[in-house]
Formats: structure tokens, C-alpha cells, sequence
């Protein structure tokens, strides 16, 4: 039996499918991507509004608000991903 095509006549169907479907290694790679991809884009984000704060006040220019909370909101999600959750503890 496949997860891709549930009985819809019988949605109780799928807990009887053996485990390996259900833990497949292809789902892990996918989400380890996807992890990485969120993390790296989030550290951009932080990298950007440093550099942006950082040459608009050489430049004796006023930082943005909207800067400032772009990057404190990039630091707060880069913390709640890479903190451990209580189940991993």
C-alpha cells in the first residue's frame, strides 16, 4: 500500500499502513533543506540590516525603524529554530 493514494472510502485505512512508509529517508532530506534554507535566508536578513545600520550611520544618516525590526525579528526566529525543542532533550 501507498500513503500517496489513501482509500478515501476508508480515511481509517491509513494507520494500518506498515511504519517505513511512514518514516521514509526522503522526507527528512526534504525537511533538513527546507531548515537550512529558512536559517539561511533568516541570516541574510540579519546580515543586510547589520550592513545597512552600520553604513547609514557612518554616514551620519538616521536608521529606519522598519530596519531595526527586520533584523530583531531575524534574530528572534534564527533563536527559536536553532534552540532544541523539549522533545530532543
Amino acid at each position: 500500500m501507498s500513503l500517496e493514494n489513501p482509500s478515501k472510502n476508508n480515511p481509517l485505512e491509513v494507520q494500518s499502513y506498515p511504519p517505513e512508509n511512514l518514516n521514509s529517508s526522503t522526507h527528512k532530506k526534504i525537511d533538513r533543506f527546507c531548515y537550512r534554507l529558512i536559517v539561511s535566508s533568516l541570516s541574510g536578513a540579519i546580515l543586510t540590516a547589520l550592513v545597512g545600520g552600520l553604513i547609514l550611520s557612518i554616514l551620519n544618516k538616521p536608521i529606519p525603524e522598519l530596519l531595526i525590526v527586520i533584523g530583531s525579528n531575524a534574530i528572534g526566529a534564527v533563536s527559536g529554530l536553532l534552540a532544541p525543542s523539549p522533545d530532543e532533550r
